[in-house]
């Protein structure tokens, strides 16, 4: 928290312009030297008024003065907590005003000098995994196919191999064939009987 600091301001009175700074946790005011802040008027009372610090606040109260105090021309009755920029009259001739003056970050003043930052003696290294490589403009974009899940895509076709089974049967129906044929045309041969005709190298054909 930003450090605080309170002052008074003589607006009217003996010394206008002279400034009380209120450093103590108790300050009385009045007219005799043993004051804080000594007012030399005659209607002030030798100790007029008194601030004390409260938890980071000032409060004014009136010591039994003849001439009474005032906060913004209202006489005081009782204790009384202080508003930066507040008046406090004492008696018809003395104004002062209360200041309260708190250190904003803005004002703190910084060293001019300040320390030298060492430049590196060479840039860092910047590995390969590390180097950014901008896409082409002509890049296609990624298949979607890439996203779907290894599970949901169909393996590729594999080219069906001939089955011998095919060829084994082509095999039983050609030898089926030459065997209907082969008795059709013996029983042609036989109903005409001519077999030495038709094979004529036969036993009992040759003469």
């Amino acid at each position: 928290m930003a450090p605080q600091q309170f002052q008074l301001v003589m607006k009217s009175g003996p010394t206008p312009g002279k400034i009380f700074d209120l450093d103590k946790d108790e300050v009385t005011i009045g007219r005799d030297i043993n004051n804080d802040v000594v007012v030399n008027d005659a209607e002030v009372s030798r100790r007029h008024a008194r601030i004390t610090s409260q938890k980071g606040s000032l409060v004014i109260e009136d010591l039994g003065s003849t001439n009474g105090t005032y906060i913004n021309n209202i006489r005081l009755s009782g204790p009384r907590m202080l508003r930066s920029g507040e008046t406090i009259t004492l008696g018809e001739n003395v104004s002062l005003n209360f200041k309260l003056l708190q250190l904003e970050p803005e004002d703190v003043v910084v060293s001019e000098t300040q320390p030298e930052i060492e430049a590196p003696s060479q840039p860092p290294a910047i590995f390969p995994s590390e180097e950014f490589t901008q896409p082409e403009a002509h890049q296609q974009p990624p298949s979607y196919a890439s996203r779907i899940p290894p599970s949901l895509v169909e393996p590729p076709a594999q080219p069906k191999r001939r089955s011998n089974t095919w060829l084994f049967i082509g095999c039983l129906g050609l030898i089926a064939v030459l065997c209907i044929a082969v008795l059709v045309a013996a029983f042609y041969i036989d109903q005409r009987d001519i077999w030495c005709e038709v094979l004529p190298f036969l036993p009992g054909c040759i003469d």
